[in-house]
């Protein structure tokens, strides 16, 4: 079994271990706050992260359901920004030295109005991966519909010497969120110089997050997420943002996989849906 230890705050993480490398996984939203490989952390979470109850954790790789950002079904009611997994603790169902299985009641957050449904998050680590497993599992006898994601916040050495590599080939679309939504077309590398906040649509299945100030590489594969969000909140948005430090913005990029605007998914009766991401470093 997995070690459970106290984190901050006083939320309960598991720690798992591969060889040399390692990762944290709160309870409190299926929340990986932490992957190191060799000693090194890959993952981001803000110094300013406050790790009290409703509020989510500032970086790590937040897990948005049944709703991300504005995208929401009509499945779910009333729904904040981002659903409420990212919000709500997790049982502890398995574990293995090397993997967690989470669980969330889904119908004990919408009440007997809501669909009836559990939501379980499956981590596993490998020396040089780690591997996320949503699997959303309809309980009733009616399909209900929603929007996910897996927010993963990257930790890089200096943004202005790290790229995005693999969008695809020839010119991609995607949905400017920095312009009303605006569907715009870019080459298939993006490297960062202000404020990002777009989704992309036809993205190739693996994408890679070159850090060349850190001499790595972090592969992003998906499975069941057609979308790929890319976000950096630069110099304005940082200052704006209270568990967020001003200058933090050059030391991370999220990169999300997503079903949102190519969404949202449907669950019949009976039936399960399941999507992944897998992690995978690369020393340079």
């Amino acid at each position: 079994m997995a070690k459970v230890v106290g984190g901050n705050g006083d939320l309960q993480k598991v720690l798992l271990k591969s060889g040399e490398a390692t990762a944290e996984v709160y309870l409190y939203g299926a929340h990986v706050t932490s992957w190191t490989v060799g000693g090194k952390d890959l993952i981001f979470v803000s110094k300013e992260a406050i790790f009290k109850p409703p509020k989510a954790i500032r970086g790590g790789i937040p897990v948005c359901w049944p709703a991300f950002s504005d995208f929401k079904s009509d499945s779910f009611k009333g729904l904040a920004s981002h659903g409420f997994a990212r919000n709500s603790t997790f049982e502890l169902q398995e574990s293995t030295p090397e993997s967690a299985t989470l669980v969330l009641d889904g119908s004990s957050q919408m009440g007997p109005e809501g669909p009836s449904c559990k939501l379980q998050i499956k981590v596993t680590l490998q020396p040089t991966k780690l591997l996320q497993e949503m699997t959303v599992a309809n309980e009733g006898s009616t399909a209900f519909e929603f929007t996910a994601a897996l927010h993963s916040y990257f930790r890089v050495a200096d943004i202005t010497q790290t790229r995005l590599e693999g969008l695809g080939e020839g010119q991609q679309p995607y949905l400017d969120n920095m312009d009303k939504r605006s569907r715009k077309e870019s080459a298939g590398t993006l490297t960062v110089d202000q404020e990002v906040d777009r989704i992309y649509l036809q993205a190739s299945p693996e994408v890679t997050v070159v850090d060349g100030a850190g001499g790595h590489s972090l592969q992003v594969a998906r499975s069941g997420f057609p979308d790929v969000v890319v976000w950096n909140p630069w110099v304005d948005k940082s200052k704006a943002t209270g568990d967020f430090g001003d200058e933090e913005y050059k030391e991370m990029l999220c990169v999300e996989v997503a079903i949102a605007p190519s969404g949202p998914a449907k669950v019949e009766g009976g039936a399960t849906w399941q999507a992944s991401q897998t992690l995978s470093y690369t020393q340079s």
